[in-house]
């Protein structure tokens, strides 16, 4: 610390609660706890809360919905019991707890241990898997049964296959089904009647008894051997509440040695009253039929006398000589219908080459008209055209010098007045063959006079305009 201020930044109360929790419940799951229920309590909701308890500690505990409502005895204060679960925290009051998922009591709770954990591996290797079981065989011929001959399993099985079908044969295979070495033994007689082809499918079980008396059906070579089998297997082991891991390998489930024993003959049992529904119908379909073609025979023995049969067989000569005659008419109609259609083809036809005719006439006439116009417009625009060209000509700069005149301009800019002159500016005229320079001497106008020269300017204006150049041109000697 420094300044009495922490070195680095602490949990929230929160955080470190759900630190813990996480730590908890990661490293003590699936914890068996053994002690003495105390504060036992069963919520309305279904929720079971007690306390576990011994000479040194207390440990709260939950159960949750349905759990509480399938156990085997009714929790109370004072009981030894062993309990399974995961060891979790409540934030809220930042407890730790025990979240049962099992609970027996404590004669039973190392067999208990044994066997969810044993459930636990071979469910993994998928030895319980659904996909993998087989259907039962319809019509079994043989049914093996794997029993103690002295049970009272035995007994209950034959009852009911004597009753629901005498003639199916039955094979036994002896083994003891409770006491030491017990398991082992059915075992054996699984591996071997499975194996020895004689039945179709196999019966394994016994009747109820106590925990300890049904744990042989818990041992591990008969579930697998069970499961290896190569014919279907019914468990029936005690009584329904009874699950053992023998019922969970095997391919069906039998609540009872007696309901193992019915299911074996359904099919069978189904398929005689399938059979015996089967006849009773047919014979009252044959009855029904025979009564109805006794009572048609007996109609036609009444009413095929001679005289119906002769008025019967003069009804249809009518009717033949009346289907003749419409047979004709129906021939002279459609013979003249299509005389007729011919004829409007025809005369169809014929119009129709008529209008052609007309046609390529106007469209000669059309041609002739076309060209005739074509040729005059071309005409009109050549005269047009000729007089345009004359007046280009006449018109064309070139020409105009031809004729005597010439083009005066100053840095390459015509001169279009005298306006633009002064003395002294470089001139270029240029005539029908070529261009001279000259040099402005002096400028002569019809209002100013004479500008920038002697008094020689009136007398050349005089002298231009005795030569007939008009007011404004500029005269300028070459």
């Amino acid at each position: 610390m420094l300044n009495g201020s922490p070195a680095a930044e602490p949990y929230s109360v929160s955080a470190l609660t759900a630190l813990i929790k996480g730590t908890l419940e990661e490293r003590y799951a699936g914890v068996w706890v053994a002690g003495e229920l105390t504060d036992v309590k069963l919520a309305a909701s279904g929720h079971l809360y007690f306390r576990l308890k011994d000479e040194g500690a207390v440990l709260g505990c939950a159960m949750f919905r349905p759990r509480p409502q399938r156990l085997g005895f009714v929790p109370a204060d004072g009981l030894e019991v062993v309990a399974r679960g995961d060891v979790s925290v409540y934030p809220p009051r930042g407890n730790y707890q025990l979240i049962c998922d099992e609970i027996v009591l404590r004669g039973l709770g190392e067999l208990q241990r044994a066997f969810g954990e044993l459930k636990a591996r071979l469910a993994a290797e998928g030895l319980f898997a659904a996909e993998r079981k087989r259907p039962l065989p319809r019509l079994p011929r043989r049914v093996g049964v794997v029993t103690s001959r002295d049970g009272a399993a035995l007994r209950d099985i034959l009852r009911v296959l004597a009753r629901r079908h005498a003639g199916l044969d039955v094979v036994l295979r002896h083994a003891p089904v409770q006491g030491e070495g017990a398991g082992a033994e059915l075992a054996r007689a699984v591996e071997e009647l499975g194996a020895s082809g004689l039945v179709d499918v196999l019966i394994v079980g016994r009747g109820g008894g106590s925990y300890e008396d049904l744990f042989c059906f818990n041992d591990e070579r008969l579930v697998r051997t069970i499961y290896a089998c190569p014919v279907p297997v019914i468990s029936a082991v005690g009584h329904e509440v009874d699950l053992s891991l023998a019922d969970l390998a095997a391919d069906v489930r039998a609540p009872t040695p007696s309901a193992a024993a019915e299911m074996v003959t359904a099919e069978r049992d189904e398929l005689r009253r399938r059979v015996a529904a089967g006849k009773a119908s047919l014979r009252r379909i044959a009855a029904d039929r025979l009564r109805l073609e006794r009572q048609r025979l007996e109609h036609f023995r009444k009413t095929l006398s001679v005289e119906r049969l002769s008025g019967y067989l003069n009804l249809r000569r009518q009717r033949v000589d009346g289907l003749g005659e419409r047979l004709r008419h129906a021939s002279l109609s459609a013979v003249e219908a299509g005389r007729a259609r011919f004829a409007r083809v025809r005369l169809a036809l014929s119009r129709a080459h008529a209008v052609t005719r007309l046609r390529e006439r106007a469209l000669a006439g059309l041609v002739r008209r076309l060209s005739l116009s074509a040729s005059g417009a071309v005409y009109s625009r050549r005269v047009r055209l000729g007089s345009g060209t004359g007046k280009l000509d006449a018109l064309e700069p070139r020409g105009v010098i031809g004729r005597g005149y010439g083009h005066l301009s100053r840095n390459n800019a015509p001169v279009r007045s005298i306006k633009e002159l002064h003395p002294s500016d470089e001139l270029g005229v240029t005539v029908r063959d070529g261009t001279a320079l000259t040099v402005v001497r002096r400028i002569l106008g019809e209002e100013t006079g004479l500008r920038g020269g002697d008094g020689e300017a009136g007398g050349h204006r005089r002298r231009a305009r005795g030569r007939g150049v008009p007011p404004g041109q500029t005269d300028l000697p070459l």
